[in-house]
């Protein structure tokens, strides 16, 4: 049976498997610069793709790269040309990444204040006020992102399969199963409907360290758990209203015939806040890259939450790289700002400097010098926010 009759035949989990080693087989086959086996894997990825009426720009655009490394600009030229017709953004995936693993790693770092200082005993009471505060925000950044909380209002796209869920690493925390059949026998929930479970070696896509909170051991096995699908399908979306990794790609599991979780109430996910902390690692830890973005800046003041209610997906995916690649431009790449934070950085250690040294006015001077480039600073910020607020809620 050719593929397109066998996928409208009602085997689509199953072409999505094959899909997904079409992929893996393709990149293995780069790896080793057998670029003949790399062209027939992704030819088959793509012919999968076809049939399940589900084209991807990654394919198209990763084929095109094959032709161009066979020598062949002419078919790379057309795969091009269909990735960027599936992608309007598909010439700016390079500074999407980059903008978007910038933001993730400054979003958790301080930039002005060197963390060797927070455990140094001082002396003057407003510089332990300045270095407490600062800590108390970085900190607090950490955890929004370690466990955020998503801030679009979409109706959970990222919780439909096209497999069971443990394929793309979604596992429930051995140490959450005893909550967790409380909590639906508290709800008249088969769990056995609701929870299926697989050898722990299934998962060898996780190394040792990673899988380890999630394994259990029953009857002699190592086993660990998985929230099962029902028969609940999302259905195709339009292309500009589909979740995007953080690094820019399409979401393995984000497929028309994917089914819905079924721990997925009409509210939303039905045990997002179970336990201490609530609910799933793994699910908690995931943030589409618009959700990334969004939550960061509503974090930052740029948006409120009320300018993202009501918007649609496409609208909300389009606003999000929009005021990214704002925000990169205008804050990261920011000389002045960088100049300011240099001098603050500059002034906030000669304060510890000669608070340790007890040379207190030269500390009050340098703590004061801090005070006035902070000063500058957030009027600059100010600007530059208002800048990218306007990308991102104007349009």
């Amino acid at each position: 049976m050719e593929i397109g009759a066998a996928a409208r035949a009602g085997q689509p989990s199953a072409f999505s498997a094959r899909r997904r080693i079409a992929i893996r087989a393709c990149f293995s086959a780069i790896a080793v610069r057998d670029l003949s086996a790399a062209l027939a894997a992704v030819d088959d990825a793509i012919a999968l793709d076809g049939a399940l009426g589900f084209e991807t720009s990654d394919t198209f655009a990763l084929r095109s790269r094959i032709w161009l490394a066979l020598g062949d600009y002419v078919r790379a030229a057309q795969d091009r040309t269909r990735a960027a017709a599936l992608d309007p953004h598909l010439d700016d995936g390079d500074r999407v990444r980059t903008a978007a693993q910038t933001l993730w790693e400054r979003f958790q770092t301080d930039a002005v204040a060197d963390q060797a200082w927070w455990s140094v005993p001082l002396v003057d009471g407003a510089l332990r006020r300045v270095l407490a505060d600062r800590r108390a925000r970085l900190l607090r950044r950490r955890e929004l992102l370690a466990r955020p909380a998503c801030e679009l209002p979409c109706p959970s796209l990222c919780c439909y399969f096209a497999e069971d869920p443990w394929v793309y690493g979604v596992l429930i925390d051995a140490a959450k199963l005893s909550d967790l059949g409380g909590f639906l026998a508290g709800r008249r929930m088969e769990a056995s409907t609701c929870l299926g479970s697989v050898p722990a070696t299934e998962c060898s896509f996780l190394s040792g360290e990673q899988i380890g909170p999630y394994v259990v051991e029953e009857a002699g096995q190592r086993l660990v758990y998985f929230p099962r699908r029902d028969e609940r399908v999302r259905g195709a979306l339009p292309r500009a209203a589909r979740p995007k990794s953080r690094t820019f790609t399409d979401l393995a599991w984000d497929q028309p015939h994917a089914t819905a979780c079924r721990l997925l109430g009409e509210l939303g996910c039905l045990v997002h806040d179970l336990g201490a902390p609530p609910g799933f690692t793994v699910c908690r830890r995931f943030l589409c890259l618009a959700a990334f973005v969004l939550l960061v800046l509503v974090d930052e003041g740029v948006v409120r939450r009320e300018d993202l209610a009501g918007r649609p997906m496409d609208d909300l995916n389009e606003a999000a790289i929009r005021g990214l690649l704002e925000w990169d431009a205008r804050i990261h790449r920011n000389g002045d700002l960088a100049a300011l934070e240099e001098e603050m950085r500059n002034a906030l250690g000669c304060a510890v400097e000669a608070d340790r040294t007890q040379k207190h006015r030269e500390g009050r001077a340098a703590l004061s010098a801090y005070c006035r480039r902070l000063k500058d600073w957030n009027a600059r910020l100010g600007r530059e926010r208002a800048a990218v607020r306007a990308r991102v809620v104007g349009g």
